[in-house]
This record gives structure tokens, sequence and C-alpha cells, in this order.
């Protein structure tokens, strides 16, 4: 009877060690799963951040300036066509048919 009561015995270290590192590898999973989740939280969040400094910085820029205004250009000198002489018709009023 000995013998069997220490059978008993052995059997239930071994479950209760079994147990212990079930439990043990439960807890390392969960530690690990919440580890994750807070790791993404603060990623989501620095991310976003940058989102947001970005956005604001592009929205607050301040307005490019209006085209710089030429100076009049000084009467005394002769106008210029910027068109091809082979469009523009001899008396200057209008271009010329077919190039001519």
């Amino acid at each position: 009877m000995a013998g069997r009561q220490r059978n008993n015995a052995e059997a239930l270290v071994d479950v209760i060690v079994i147990v212990d590192v079930i439990v043990i590898v439960d807890v390392i999973v969960i530690v690990d799963v919440i580890v994750d989740v807070i790791v993404d939280v603060i990623v989501i969040v620095i991310v976003d951040v940058i989102a947001l400094v970005i956005a604001l910085v592009i929205a607050l820029a301040p307005p490019p300036p209006p085209p710089s205004r030429r100076e009049p250009e000084d009467a005394s000198l002769p106008a210029v066509d910027a068109r091809p002489p082979s469009v523009v018709d001899p008396s200057g009023s209008q271009p010329a048919k077919n190039g001519r």
C-alpha cells in the first residue's frame, strides 16, 4: 500500500508540475500579447502625431508670394511680335492663312 501511495504522490507531483508549466506558459503568452498591444498602440500614436504635424505644417504654411509684376516696358523701345515671321502678316494686323 505504501508503494501505491508513493505512486499516487508522484503522479500528483507530476500533475502539479505540468499544470505549473502550463500556467507559466499562459502567463508568458498573455504578457507577450499585452506588450504587443501596447507597442502597437504606441506606434499608431506616433504615426498619427507625425501625420498631424505634417498636416499642420502644410495647412499653416504661408501662401506663396504673388507673381512678381514686371515694370512697364520703356515706351521708346519698339514692340516685338513673338510669333515666327512666317506666321506674321506683312501688314502686321493678323496672322496670314496657311502660314503665308
